[in-house]
């Protein structure tokens, strides 16, 4: 069974790269993996700085998409026969290919933190970043939440 949300809250569902002020203002604005659709990031930014209220919180998540080994290095192109050869990354790297021919503005991935600071006039007050790993293979040492999470 779902709740109702409170009255003061608005769920939009839309294309952000076609503008955001129609849907008017917000206190706080959630995109997650927009990077794959949006071809002009810079500008969805100094978009959502227009539409969000003062003291308003902009969430973005971006997930980069690759395999890593169990010492957290991004593996590199493989061959089928290679020691390490996986087809997951094979796949993965054909969406990476993929993705990035279908908008060019995919490769920006590891430049949002940078791009967040392209509006003029310091809309964010604070940009924080992190990077976690979710690790789904059998890995022999590691705490417990990191066993859990894969």
């Amino acid at each position: 069974m779902f709740s109702t949300p409170p009255p003061n809250c608005l769920f939009e569902t839309g294309d952000a790269s076609a503008g955001l002020q129609r849907y008017g203002r917000f206190d706080v604005i959630h995109a997650r993996s927009v990077l794959q659709g949006i071809k002009d990031y810079a500008a969805l930014c100094t978009d959502v700085a227009q539409v969000l209220n003062p003291r308003g919180v902009f969430i973005s998540l971006e997930g980069d998409a690759g395999l890593y080994d169990k010492n957290k290095v991004k593996y590199g192109p493989q061959k089928e026969g290679d020691p390490d050869f996986s087809w997951s990354h094979e796949l993965t790297m054909a969406y990476i290919e993929a993705t990035g021919k279908r908008n060019p503005g995919f490769s920006n991935l590891t430049k949002v933190a940078g791009i967040l600071g392209t509006p003029s006039g310091d809309p964010w007050g604070t940009i924080e970043g992190t990077t976690f790993f979710l690790p789904c293979g059998p890995y022999e040492s590691g705490d417990e939440k990191e066993r859990v999470a894969g």
